[in-house]
């Protein structure tokens, strides 16, 4: 089984984390100081809500609504 490991400030971004994990990504590339922060967040990700907010942000007619889903 390949891993893909996404590098990059993605994940440091508000909200999208659980998105990603919801995705099953599961291995991230990001800096150092943001590692503690990260880890609360997946920490506090249940990855079934957020699989089913992954299915909200799919069906969202527009990026205003991607953002008020981003921002719940």
């Amino acid at each position: 089984l390949e891993q893909v490991q996404l590098c990059g400030v993605l994940p440091q971004l508000p909200g999208i984390l659980p998105l990603l994990l919801g995705l099953g990504f599961r291995v991230f590339s990001v800096e150092a100081a943001q590692l503690g922060y990260l880890r609360q967040v997946v920490a506090d990700t249940d990855t079934g809500k957020a699989a089913a907010q992954v299915e909200r942000v799919c069906q969202a007619r527009d990026s205003a609504s991607v953002r008020a889903l981003l921002e719940q």
